[in-house]
């Protein structure tokens, strides 16, 4: 990518528009030692994000299950949607059976 001539390639800098930049500092952490570091649940969120785009599997299953133990109310809609936009199927199921079984909605 930067021994071509693009944009990354003058400034040395690729762009992700939708990955902030703590949260692809926490995913590179995670890559690079195994660490996983939540700080709320909004970095959660987009930490599972990421880690579905970038499909690192171990740290999406590890967010989805903080995730879930974070599941109320008022987040409950947030996170089906989400896992409905990344094609999570299990993640949906584990959500709605939750919802479920805890009149949550």
């Amino acid at each position: 990518m930067f021994n071509h001539d693009t944009s990354e390639s003058a400034s040395n800098i690729i762009v992700i528009p939708d990955i902030r930049a703590e949260i692809m500092n926490d995913l590179l952490l995670y890559l690079y030692s195994g660490v996983t570091i939540i700080h709320d649940f909004d970095d959660a969120c987009d930490l599972y994000y990421a880690a579905a785009k970038y499909e690192v599997l171990p740290l999406r299953d590890a967010c989805k299950m903080e995730l879930l133990v974070h599941l109320k109310v008022d987040n409950a809609c947030q996170m089906l949607c989400l896992a409905n936009r990344l094609g999570d199927e299990s993640f949906k199921d584990n959500i709605l059976k939750i919802i479920k079984e805890n009149g949550i909605i």
